[in-house]
């Protein structure tokens, strides 16, 4: 009977180190590096171009060994390395990476010319540590009417009917988010393609998000009413001269 107890016994401990609450936690950051980690806050995030041409020769003469990890976060963010910039994010605290990925499009769009193109919107984007907040969707939208004009919204199209990590393609979450941005950056045509139906908006838990979706699609479908009501006006008025004139034509 003892032996079997012991069995047991051994069998839950075993049982309980895989369990999520006894999974190893990664190592905390060295002191020195999480202090150049949070001096990243007390920069301003640029992408002029001096400030991008600074970083490569600075790059050119530092020895990447002896680099420290603001200045290399810094190279990442103004040579548009957004893979790497996520990967460096994810090395860092979860509450310092938000703080400094909500630093990045803040200052970002603080600028009337930010220096952004559409892959660094969307790089951007799926830089993101965790989720995107409303916020984050709001300044990604507004980023993404700076870098494409309204008049070329089809490069849009294109690069999220591929999706990136975080918008577009077929996944409806994704999809959801890239409407949401594409409303953000005043895109409505586009964001109507992405965003659900109102019936499937009408569903939606987030009180906030689901107002404001509701408000636009019925706005929408009030404007397409209206034009058609005035394409049917025209077409009806046309019909009038046209059989009129025909009756002309037989008297």
């Amino acid at each position: 009977m003892a032996f079997r107890t012991g069995i047991g016994l051994a069998a839950a401990c075993f049982l309980a180190c895989l369990s999520p609450a006894h999974a190893q936690q990664p190592a905390p950051l060295d002191p020195k590096l999480l202090k150049q980690y949070e001096s990243i806050l007390t920069h301003k995030f640029s992408r002029e171009l001096t400030d991008i041409f600074n970083a490569l020769e600075r790059a050119e003469r530092t020895d990447a060994a002896t680099q420290t990890a603001s200045d290399r976060f810094f190279y990442l963010f103004r040579t548009g390395d957004w893979a790497k910039v996520r990967a460096e994010l994810a090395l860092m605290p979860p509450d310092l990476a938000r703080k400094i990925y909500d630093k990045m499009l803040g200052d970002l769009t603080e600028k009337q010319k930010p220096n952004v193109r559409l892959d660094d919107v969307l790089g951007l984007a799926d830089a993101v540590p965790g989720e995107l907040t409303g916020d984050n969707l709001r300044k990604l939208g507004q980023l993404l009417s700076l870098a494409v004009p309204a008049n070329e919204s089809y490069w849009i199209a294109d690069r999220l009917a591929k999706g990136s990590a975080k918008l577009g393609g077929n996944d409806p979450a994704k999809r959801l988010l890239a409407g949401r941005v594409l409303l953000a950056g005043g895109f409505k045509e586009l964001a109507r393609a992405y965003l659900p139906s109102l019936a499937q908006v009408e569903q939606l838990t987030d009180e906030g998000l689901r107002n404001e979706l509701t408000s636009f699609l019925a706005s929408q479908q009030e404007t397409e009413a209206t034009q058609r009501a005035q394409v049917q006006k025209i077409w009806d008025e046309n019909l009038r001269i046209l059989t009129l004139a025909k009756v002309n034509d037989w008297e």
